[in-house]
């Protein structure tokens, strides 16, 4: 009977130890997950090329280097939807990369080449109020220079 007892107990105790390890296990999968999703949102996010935009023309005023300076005719020359600059409030942007995301389709071509602040400011081609602050953030993704 004394044997019965400790049998029984060792049995009790091994059925918890299997069932800590297959708690650990759970948990050891879970953390894994966990892990492995957390990783995946790391990556870098794309701006529409806004960061491909950035490294191919920005001025990298951390670096101290200065702003490049652009003439209004060299930038008339970028006056398509393959190639699109405009200038707003003295700042030259290449939004080529943003056409298709912009909220008003096509209007944005109206700019291209040329100095379109007023165009920026009175959306003549849609709702003829300014544009957002939140446009007004995002321009800064594109912006490559000044004007001279």
């Amino acid at each position: 009977m004394h044997y019965a007892k400790e049998l029984t107990a060792l049995t009790v105790k091994i059925n918890l130890e299997e069932k800590f390890m297959k708690n650990k296990i759970i948990l050891a999968g879970i953390l894994v997950i966990i892990l492995v999703s957390g990783c995946t949102q790391l990556e870098p996010v794309k701006n529409n090329g806004a960061a491909d935009n950035q490294n191919r023309t920005k001025d990298n005023s951390d670096n101290g280097s200065a702003p490049k300076t652009f003439s209004l005719s060299e930038i008339a020359k970028h006056n398509n939807a393959d190639d699109c600059w405009l200038v707003l409030s003295g700042k030259v942007f290449d939004v080529t990369e943003f056409i298709p995301s912009h909220p008003g389709g096509t209007a944005i071509l109206e700019g291209c080449g040329k100095d379109a602040t007023e165009l920026f400011e009175n959306r003549s081609m849609g709702s003829g109020t300014p544009h957002s602050d939140n446009a007004r953030t995002l321009r800064e993704n594109y912006f490559i220079g000044n004007l001279q």
